[in-house]
This record gives structure tokens, sequence and C-alpha cells, in this order.
């Protein structure tokens, strides 16, 4: 048994043993996994995984020992690597870094494939998936470094924060909307038309919240976790999104239809990036890598967007 294998194991856990999402989440076949976890059970000749009707269902008290050895051995392995890296002058190791869906599209598909060549010897694991989510996933140590909207939940001091990207929220619309001619949108025009919402995110929390201050209740018609289809769901239709110009400017496909309208007294999009302290402290490679993404320039990420013809 190897840490990779190891590894997969885990993994598993984190995708409540299934078999589907937890392959497709390690790019391998579902039978490899299969195959994984009867070798490691037949090489320690114990039942790690309960089972039902064939489908794993939770650990089995020797799983549980098992898996938070394996959690030890791992942290201790990736410990080991980047204190040896010193040796030889290179920078290695794993880092695992969550980010909220759609962002790595429209702000990071430059950086990103240059931080990964600069880097060979780090093995990087992007995990992206629902803000929320992601958070548990960082509180509970499972995400060496987040991604995430400031929402000013959390002014913890055992995080060290930075803020990569801000814009201010404006709509998005069919250029055949009523509103289309409207310099500027207020809170109050949202009240007589539908809405499309992200699902569960930081976003709609802050929309939501706004809304409420203003005492205007939303006429919600489509919730989707995409960016894309949200922005999909305003042509040909009076529907109202709500998001950063950056998700405008990444719609090439649907540019000729919609426009992107500044709201007065606008929310902002601020997105920040997440390590604990103590990652500073060891001077790793969590915050090597921190100090890299923190640093880089998104200015023309930010700037390339499409702007409305007055």
């Amino acid at each position: 048994m190897d840490t990779l294998q190891m590894s997969y194991l885990l993994t598993l856990t984190k995708e409540n043993y299934n078999i589907t999402k937890t392959a497709k989440r390690l790019y391998i076949t579902q039978a490899a996994l299969s195959k994984s976890i009867h070798n490691v059970e037949e090489k320690l000749g114990v039942q790690l995984f309960q089972r039902e009707n064939g489908r794993l269902v939770d650990l089995s008290p020797a799983g549980k020992v098992f898996i938070e050895r394996v959690r030890q051995i791992l942290d201790t392995y990736d410990i080991m690597c980047e204190e040896l890296s010193v040796f030889s002058g290179e920078i290695s190791g794993s880092v695992k870094i969550g980010i909220p869906n759609d962002i790595v599209n429209v702000l990071f598909y430059r950086s990103f494939p240059k931080l990964i060549m600069d880097y060979p010897s780090v093995h990087l694991d992007l995990y992206e998936g629902i803000s929320l989510e992601l958070e548990h996933s960082f509180t509970a140590n499972d995400l060496d470094i987040l991604i995430a909207l400031d929402y000013n939940q959390d002014g913890s001091s055992e995080y060290e924060r930075a803020l990569l990207a801000s814009q201010p929220y404006g709509v998005i619309l069919d250029k055949k909307h009523p509103l289309a001619n409207c310099k500027t949108i207020t809170w109050d025009h949202l009240k007589d038309y539908p809405l499309a919402l992200p699902t569960r995110s930081y976003t709609r929390m802050l929309v939501l919240s706004k809304l409420m201050k203003r005492q205007i209740t939303p006429k919600i018609a489509i919730n989707a976790f995409s960016s894309h289809m949200l922005i999909c769901s305003v042509r040909h239709s009076q529907i109202i999104t709500i998001l950063p110009q950056i998700f405008f400017n990444s719609s090439v496909r649907e540019i000729d239809h919609i426009i992107w309208l500044p709201m007065a007294d606008p929310i902002n999009w601020n997105l920040e990036i997440r390590m604990k302290k103590r990652h500073r402290e060891l001077g790793d490679t969590v915050c090597h890598i921190f100090d890299r993404i923190k640093n880089t320039n998104y200015t023309p990420e930010l700037s390339s967007c499409h702007q409305r013809n007055s």
C-alpha cells in the first residue's frame, strides 16, 4: 500500500463513499478505484467500509482507525517533502486549493496553467465547488488554500487573507429588455421583473440581503449553480441576473444578445485568498503558492470587459 492508495481512500470518505464521484474527482475509472479498495482491504485483512447491497455506506470500526492514521501519515509525508525540498533547492509537495465554480474560467485561465508549469514538483489539487461547502472544507483543514468571496463572516486571526479582485455587481439582461435603455439600474427596478440567481452562494446571500433591507420581495424565476446558465436565461426574456462584469465578459457566445448595466448603490464582488497563518510561520510550500496567487496581476482579466456603447 502506498500514499496514492491512501489518498484514494481518504478522498472516498470526503465524497460520502460515492464511487462514481470519487473516481471522477481523482480522474481514474470506477473499476480502478474499486480494485484499489479491494487490494487495500485484502492486504490489511479487514473490511474498512460498511456495505449495503454492495454499496459503500460508511466506515467500519477498523476503517475509522485506518482513515485517522492515513490523515496523519499523509500530512507527515507532505511536511517531509517540503522539508527535504530545501536541500534540493526546489519547492515540492502538494497543495489543495478550493475555488468556487466558474471562477477558474473567468479569472485564473491565464495564471493557473503558468503556476503549474512554474512549480513542476508541486502537486496542485483544485477543488471546485459551492462557496459554502468549500468554506466548511477549509475550516475542517481539508483545504490548504481557499479562494472565495469575502463575506466578512469570519474575522479570525487564525487566517492570513488578501484581496485578489474587486468589482461592483451589475445586471445582465437582454438587449430588448424594457430596462435596456437605462444608464443605471436601481434596486427598485428589480421588483417588477423575474430574477435568475445562483444557488447556495454568497452572491445569492448578498443580493437577497440587499433586497430585504429595501423591503423588496424578489420574483425568483431561476436558480442555477452555473453563471453561464444564469446569463443564458436572460436571452429573449424579461429575466434579469445580477453578476460582476467579469462574468459578462466570459460569455462571448451570448454577447450579441445581452448587455451589462451598472447599478446604483451596488454591492461589491470581493474575491479573496486565505490560508492558515501557521503556513507563513513554517514558510512551507502552501505559503509559496499562496504568495504566488496573491501577487499575480489580474488586471488584464478584470479590465477586458465588454463595455456597452452609450
